[in-house]
């Protein structure tokens, strides 16, 4: 084979390969019927806490994903979630979500769970004068 045919090739593959690989911190659209946005907010990037309420009119989840859009990366400290039996499980995350990215998936403990309310405990990466962030929780069916 000759040397430009195998540069050709190598490149069609490498352009191949980046084509199916997710763009890292840009919000990929979700298989329809298999996530539900469970709720959004407009986050106060000075409180550090917001609720998000759910009830159960929205069915059972298995899992909680966190989309960040607008323009300030933000900590994701943690995670408590309620449900409607009124238990609380409390999330560490630790994880700094960036403009337009996602959380990793979350699985809920339990199982299949009826999610009341999600009250997430965050920091706006870059400090409070950064603005408003806009969160949206996703849950897995």
């Amino acid at each position: 084979m000759s040397r430009s045919r195998r540069s050709f090739l190598g490149a069609a593959l490498c352009a191949l390969t980046l084509s199916t690989v997710p763009s890292l911190g840009v919000a990929q659209s979700l298989p329809p019927g298999l996530w539900d946005m469970l709720g959004e907010r407009r986050v106060n990037l000075r409180a550090e806490r917001d609720v998000i309420v759910v009830g159960a009119r929205e069915g059972t989840y298995r899992a909680v994903m966190i989309d960040v859009l607008g323009r300030t990366p933000i900590e994701l400290r943690s995670c408590v979630l309620v449900f409607e039996n009124g238990e609380r499980r409390e999330l560490s995350l630790g994880e700094v979500v960036r403009p337009r990215g996602r959380s990793r998936v979350i699985d809920l403990p339990g199982g299949v769970r009826f999610i009341r309310r999600i009250e997430l405990v965050y920091r706006a990466e870059g400090g409070p004068r950064r603005g408003r962030g806009h969160v949206r929780v996703f849950g897995m069916r």
